[in-house]
């Protein structure tokens, strides 16, 4: 966690948290070694680095959809045959 950041020196931090479904369900974070490092005009590219994030994982979650749909109804011609 954070801590483990300070330790390595880390002292800044801009967190950004990734939503899907309109709940977070991970958080990207960029580091910097130097106090300060990270500003509010900094803000809205980690949005967009999380947003990046979530669209994959929405992806990644419909092609697994996709995916155990098909198994299904393969099993059910099977079952049919």
């Amino acid at each position: 966690g954070m801590a483990a950041a300070v330790q390595l020196g880390f002292r800044s931090a801009l967190r950004a948290a990734v939503r899907l479904d309109g709940r977070a369900v991970a958080a990207f974070v960029f580091l910097a070694r130097g106090v300060g490092a990270f500003t509010a005009a900094d803000l809205p590219v980690g949005r967009r680095v999380a947003d990046r994030i979530a669209l994959r994982l929405a992806r990644d979650r419909g092609f697994e959809a996709v995916r155990r749909a098909d198994e299904a109804t393969e099993r059910a011609a099977r079952l049919e045959a």
